[in-house]
């Protein structure tokens, strides 16, 4: 565990291993941005303002994320697991930014309420680049293909849910 309050540069470890971080500032009341120096698409985190809870998938391709670079104005913290804690799920259903795990399925039916982005992408497992299934603004219902085994990760401003069509 990680953690501190206002701007800061902090080293952590991954385990070389993909990651999962579960980020907090619940005392945010300005802006609160995590950047990572894993490679391009663990570069921005986390761009919220206010309170944020959420979690984030680094070093799905290959790149390893060894700093984070934080801007907050309370205190905040990161929480490092390695993303095989993820468990296998083919309907899960959240608010806000989340990961999770697909074990099984083809097509599913993703479903956001809320007025900002609803961004979903998918990392197979050993491949070297994430699959971008949705990026849209506001309310979205839809199926979608997710090739699975696939870690899954959501960026979403409202309620989502995503289960096997």
């Amino acid at each position: 565990m990680y953690g501190g309050s206002g701007d800061n540069v902090v080293r952590i470890d991954t385990g070389d291993v993909p990651a999962l971080l579960t980020i907090s500032c619940a005392a945010c009341t300005s802006n609160f941005i995590v950047e990572g120096n894993g490679g391009y698409e663990d570069s921005l985190l986390v761009n919220a303002v206010g309170s944020y809870t959420g979690r984030q998938l680094v070093d799905m391709t290959g790149d390893r994320t060894t700093q984070l670079t934080i801007q907050a104005d309370a205190a905040w913290s990161v929480k490092v697991e390695p993303a095989s804690t993820l468990r296998s799920s083919t309907r899960t259903s959240g608010s806000g930014d989340d990961a999770i795990y697909l074990g099984s399925g083809a097509n599913f039916r993703l479903k956001h309420t809320g007025t900002s982005n609803f961004i979903v992408e998918s990392y197979t497992p050993g491949s070297q680049f994430g699959d971008l299934i949705v990026n849209e603004i506001g309310n979205y219902n839809g199926v979608r293909p997710i090739d699975v085994p696939a870690y899954v990760e959501i960026v979403a401003d409202g309620t989502w849910s995503i289960t096997r069509a």
